[in-house]
């Protein structure tokens, strides 16, 4: 959500929050948040905020892409890593006056309360929270603890204050990662380590077989987490950062002190003298810079991730069922079955869906929605992928980054067969500069016009140092017309209607410049006859599309659909046949199917 305007803003009420927050929480935020802005640097600032408070919307692009890429985004997002680094420094710091254990568990666990409220009772820190205070229930009244029962109850609190958590991407990530860290470490440990022999040992040999032992605990650990999370991170970031085993066994310890830093900083401002302060902000500043380091020169090696395409329902099934069953192989004859059967069934389900596809070509066109501006994708029955305009770029908001590369991305797409500009404006263009740098574009087409604009010339500049094969027409716009059997789509662009070229009738229309009044005559609309007509349009203060014109298609009998409205809409063609689709489910035209004649 954006909010442009500060008129925008309308308070509905006041003093009637929750005393927790409003006494508590927000007063330590605001003085943990005006230490860091006094003390530290932007970009640090920045860091600490995020990884401390959990306030990550001022983080610059290019340092959570590097986070999400390595596979430490949770450290950014506050997870329960946090809660359990701050868990740790409370309880050591009050092991220091000699307290009794109930009362050092009852300290932590209120610091975890106020914590989860300074972050926003965000799913993962609540989720942490409540576990820590069962776990330490369950020592003081010196009950043996389940893991897997305390998640369980966790889960179910959350669930109860709030069922919409069942679909956070934190709650899931939060959640799985624990509970598949926790099971399939049992079962892969014994396998991958041997447990050293503490008891013979003594001195420095004693020292380094612990810390062997303690870095092969957490790498399994990490390891554990990281396959049994990876189905919900390829779903929801269509990414797998195949680095992050390594990248979290440097990145988590330098996270936490990081944060024991900016505590003992935010402490030392409470005090009259500025030396301590500055001592300890001097050293947060250091471990937040080479912690920032760290993830750059990782995010840069080679393969650190890879991208893939969304997966189905079906395939996250079916890797949780060979996962459990394949960890268990050893101990379960029904493991091995499901296992055998589970492999032979995906990969016939796999193979025939290749056929399928092969033997039933079809054409998709998806209708991206980018504001007033316009995005076409074509999939063509080869798989080649053309790409029509790229939406614009604003100072706070790229259509290219936001809206078109998530969902190529989405789809599995890294390269782009054809780019094409249908003339140089800036609500045609503005993405294209983030799918250039981003994806594998093979050639470029524009109008061979001149156009003075700075985002055109830079445009030029970055096809040319990406030696990517450009192509010049000699008109004003391109028009595109695709033709798949008895189907034909018309993209007009920006094209006064009139001079487009012996119209004849299409069955799909991407009407011209959004629905401009000057660029839909009369007779051309009852020319072309689009069994469709696709409004690419967003909030302007031209009025368009405009009225007039929209009645005028649907004198015609023209389905019309806007993407203002409709959100992203896709046409699925078989050459006979069009199977429709739009972004939002609510819209009674999700999976409408339309018989096509000559």
């Amino acid at each position: 959500m954006n909010v442009w305007q500060p008129e925008d803003i309308r308070v509905i009420g006041n003093k009637i929050c929750n005393p927790m927050f409003s006494k508590i929480a927000l007063p330590i935020k605001r003085h943990i948040h005006n230490t860091i802005d006094k003390y530290l640097g932007w970009i640090q600032g920045a860091f600490l905020k995020s990884i401390v408070i959990g306030e990550h919307g001022i983080l610059p692009r290019q340092i959570m892409d590097a986070f999400q890429n390595t596979g430490v985004i949770h450290l950014i997002a506050v997870s329960g890593t946090q809660v359990a680094i701050i868990a740790v420094i409370i309880f050591t710091t009050l092991s220091l006056f000699r307290l009794p254990l109930l009362s050092k568990q009852l300290i932590t666990f209120a610091f975890l309360i106020i914590y989860a409220f300074i972050t926003d009772l965000c799913p993962p820190i609540v989720r942490s929270t409540i576990m820590s205070g069962f776990a330490m229930l369950a020592l003081s009244m010196e009950r043996e603890s389940d893991i897997f029962n305390i998640m369980g109850g966790a889960g179910l609190f959350i669930l109860l204050l709030n069922p919409q958590s069942l679909f956070d991407v934190g709650f899931l990530l939060s959640f799985g990662g624990v509970f598949f860290g926790v099971y399939l470490y049992s079962k892969l440990y014994p396998l991958i380590f041997r447990e050293p022999n503490l008891q013979k040992a003594t001195g420095v040999k004693k020292f380094l077989l612990q810390f062997y032992h303690s870095i092969t605990q957490l790498f399994t650990f990490s390891f554990c987490a990281q396959l049994g999370v990876t189905p919900i991170v390829a779903y929801h970031f269509f990414k797998l950062p195949i680095i992050s085993i390594m990248a979290n066994l440097f990145v988590i310890p330098l996270t936490g002190i990081c944060i024991s830093l900016t505590f003992i900083m935010s402490l030392a401002n409470l005090l009259p003298w500025h030396l301590p302060v500055q001592l300890f902000a001097s050293a947060t500043w250091a471990v937040s810079t080479f912690t920032l380091k760290i993830v750059e020169w990782l995010d840069k090696v080679p393969y650190a991730y890879i991208w893939v395409g969304k997966p189905s329902i079906l395939i996250i099934v079916f890797y949780y069922l060979l996962l459990l069953s394949a960890v268990n192989l050893t101990i379960s004859r029904i493991a091995r079955r499901v296992f055998v059967y589970g492999i032979l069934l995906f990969s016939n389900l796999l193979l025939w869906s290749k056929v399928y596809e092969i033997t039933h070509p079809q054409l998709k066109i998806t209708y991206l929605d980018v504001s007033h501006a316009d995005c076409t994708l074509i999939e063509l029955p080869d798989k080649r992928k053309i790409l029509i305009d790229a939406g614009l770029w604003r100072k706070n908001w790229d259509a290219g980054a936001n809206i078109i590369s998530p969902f190529l991305r989405s789809k599995g797409i890294a390269k782009i067969d054809i780019l094409i500009a249908t003339n140089p404006k800036y609500y045609r263009i503005g993405g294209m500069w983030y799918i250039i740098e981003h994806f594998k574009v093979k050639e470029f087409v524009c109008p061979a016009i001149s156009h003075r604009s700075i985002t055109y010339y830079n445009l030029l500049n970055l096809l040319s140092r990406n030696k990517i094969e450009c192509k010049f027409i000699n008109a004003e716009n391109i028009s595109l017309k695709v033709q798949f059997k008895d189907v034909s789509f018309l993209f007009a662009g920006d094209d006064i209607a009139t001079k487009l070229p012996h119209p004849l009738p299409f069955t799909v229309l991407s009407v011209p410049k959004h629905g401009n009044k000057y660029c839909s005559p009369q007779e051309w609309v009852k020319a072309i006859a689009p069994k469709i007509a696709i409004f690419s349009c967003g909030n302007n203060p031209w009025s368009e599309p405009n009225i007039d014109i929209i009645n005028e298609y649907k004198s015609i009998n023209s389905l019309v659909l806007r993407t203002d409205k409709e959100g992203a809409i896709t046409i699925t063609s078989t050459g006979n046949t069009l199977q429709l689709e739009t972004m939002r489910q609510q819209n009674s035209l999700k999976h409408t199917q339309m018989l096509i004649t000559k």
